[in-house]
């Protein structure tokens, strides 16, 4: 379009007669307007395309919003639930949050724990009024006076990858000795209550069966015993890896300090600092929980649902329970710290001794030089003499050895001079350094 303006331009200038300028200068005007037609359907159009590539990205914001809305208050879990005789049930699906707060008594803050798809660093024991909420390590649990529910990950929600399969494959094997533990442990006591009932009626078997009863268990406690004693295992199985990779390691390093092993010394040293940080939250969570009362009454929950509330300070079993527990962590700890600190001595001593290495290195370096300077005065002196110069000392009888014997007594001591200063530095003790930081300080 701008080409046939200027033509139109160019017609109009070169015609010298008005009447032959007229047409001309009408062609250049209905061209202008064409152009300036064309230019305003151009911009409209890119304003109407504007338009609707915004309306449709409304409608697609709008629509994700709406997905995220409608699954905000979903969770999509398998459940595994052992009832009061130690049955086991498992399911799967997608379950509404409000829906799991109605049916065991619990607020939606609480679901927060179990509807992480990630592992929590920092394990919890929430008392509820009606349930124990656990978030420990790979369990992740809702214990309540007559029923446990496990809760996991869906199996679509995990990609699991040739990296992470065996870490898989471990966690899975845990669930499955943890579930098998507290069926064990919940059908015992059901054995036991049905012996207890069973017994003879007399006031001395009525008084051991009270005796009984009051020294046993109750259904959530044993079902928490049972998920303590499996985070346990699991700390101890991870206490012993760790512990056959280390050692071997530490006397690899021993033979031979290198590349390779260094770089396995790093990789091992933060493995064994997030292990020990997961002991030490484990043991954290049960020091919280044995500090306050009214948490560990408020666990008897057997005793809520027969109407038969313990007293704040009525908590031995429970107490007993997690104190043992506790001990077990802190005998773990305390052996991760001894793992942790003869890595730490061990990386001080490879640093010791590639530092010595280095500084082999740079005093050999410094004797070449040493004996590159010797060598190199002793070379001034031939220099000198290579000047081609009249000393009238070439007719002397002795003057190419005097000089040659020069040249060499001084090559060899400045050298030595040099090599013994080294060997004086090397020597220097810490005495010596404090006497020079005192005479600099003076």
């Amino acid at each position: 379009m701008s080409t046939v303006i200027y033509r139109h331009l160019l017609v109009a200038a070169r015609t010298n007669h008005p009447a032959q300028q007229i047409p001309c200068l009408t062609g250049f005007i209905s061209a202008r307007r064409f152009a300036a037609s064309a230019k305003i359907g151009s911009v409209a159009g890119a304003a109407a395309k504007q338009r609707e590539d915004a309306e449709e990205d409304d409608r697609w914001h709008a629509a994700y919003l709406q997905s995220l809305m409608s699954k905000a208050g979903e969770l999509r879990v398998r459940v595994t639930t052992i009832d009061a005789c130690g049955n086991l049930r498992a399911e799967s699906g997608i379950y509404r949050k409000m829906d799991l707060c109605k049916q065991h008594d619990v607020d939606p803050r609480d679901l927060r724990k179990l509807d992480s798809l990630q592992p929590n660093l920092v394990p919890t024991i929430l008392s509820r009024r009606s349930a124990i909420i656990i978030n420990m390590l790979h369990v992740r649990a809702l214990i309540k006076a007559d029923t446990v529910i496990l809760f996991d990950a869906a199996p679509a929600l995990f990609n699991v990858s040739s990296d992470n399969s065996d870490q898989s494959n471990r966690v899975n094997r845990l669930k499955s000795r943890l579930q098998w533990h507290i069926q064990g442990n919940l059908k015992a006591l059901r054995r036991e209550e049905k012996n207890s009932k069973n017994s003879s009626r007399d006031e001395s078997s009525t008084h051991n069966s009270g005796l009984l009863q009051t020294k046993n268990l109750s259904y959530e406690h044993r079902a928490l015993e049972s998920i303590l004693i499996s985070v346990a295992n699991a700390l101890e199985e991870e206490l012993t890896y760790t512990r056959h990779i280390m050692s071997e390691l530490l006397n690899d390093l021993e033979d031979h300090i290198d590349r390779e092993n260094l770089k396995r010394l790093l990789h091992y040293a933060r493995r064994l600092a997030g292990f020990q940080s997961r002991v030490k939250y484990v043991l954290s969570s049960i020091g919280e929980v044995l500090e306050n009362d009214e948490d560990l009454s408020g666990m008897y929950l057997s005793a809520k649902q027969m109407n038969e509330p313990r007293s704040i300070h009525d908590h031995e079993e429970l107490e007993l329970l997690l104190e043992s527990f506790a001990k077990q962590v802190e005998e773990i700890m305390g052996e991760v710290d001894t793992i942790a600190a003869n890595t730490q001595s061990t990386q001080e001593i490879a640093e010791l001794m590639l530092d010595y290495n280095r500084n082999t290195l740079i005093a050999m370096e410094l004797k070449v030089s040493i004996a590159t300077l010797g060598i190199g005065l002793a070379a001034l002196t031939s220099g000198i003499f290579g000047m081609n110069l009249v000393s009238h000392l070439e007719d002397h009888q002795y003057a190419f050895f005097v000089v040659a014997g020069s040249a060499a007594v001084t090559a060899a001591g400045v050298t030595y001079v040099g090599l013994r200063r080294l060997g004086q530095m090397r020597k220097m003790g810490i005495k010596v350094l404090r006497r020079g930081a005192v005479n600099v300080r003076a």
